[in-house]
Formats: structure tokens, sequence, C-alpha cells
């Protein structure tokens, strides 16, 4: 089910936007014009990610400076470590400016 959540020109370009949409913590990034939607928690210690530096498709954890790659929710530094695990990422449209999170169909 999709979900209109904010409109594009509201995501910061060096961070990202965070938005709570039924239940979920979500971070929204505008990478080369297009946008990502991941977990809005470090797999490390339940930081922001919306709150991190954004460079390129890597957003660094603002607590710890955990890695993650925003078009694909894994962890890429540090990766050797046990809870170091990918985030979830959700489909996204824009539609009209507004960006679109597809969230499962129990979420509605």
């Amino acid at each position: 089910m999709s979900t209109p959540v904010a409109a594009v020109i509201d995501i910061p370009v060096e961070t990202g936007l965070g938005v709570a949409v039924r239940g979920h913590a979500i971070a929204l990034f505008l990478v080369d014009g297009e946008v990502h939607a991941i977990e809005n928690r470090c797999s490390h210690m339940d930081a922001a990610l919306a709150e991190g530096e954004l460079d390129g498709c890597i957003i660094a954890c603002p607590l710890h400076h955990w890695e993650f790659d925003v078009t694909t929710g894994q962890c890429v530094e540090p990766r050797w470590l046990p809870n170091a695990r990918p985030i979830h990422k959700w489909p996204v449209q824009v539609i009209d400016g507004m960006v679109h999170v597809e969230l499962p169909a129990e979420d509605a």
C-alpha cells in the first residue's frame, strides 16, 4: 500500500528527512535525483540515520559513524561486527512531487 509521506523538496541534500508512518521510523534520502527510504535506525545503537551525514549514497550514523548504503540498506562499515546487519529499505514512488512509500498491507 502506497502512502504519501513528504514532498521531495523537503528532503535535505547533505542529510535525510525522518518521518514516522504507521509505526515505522523511516529516513528519506535524495541521491542523484532519486529518493530512497530506509529504516531510520542504525542497527548498532538505534541512532536516527536521517540525522547523519550523507556522502554520495552512504549515510554515516551520527552516533558512532557506522555507514549504510541508502540505495540498498546494506551496512558498509564496519562489516565484520556481528550486529552490522542491513537495515530495511522500502520501495518508493514520486508522484506529483510527493514521496510515496510502499508499506505492507498488514500495516494499513
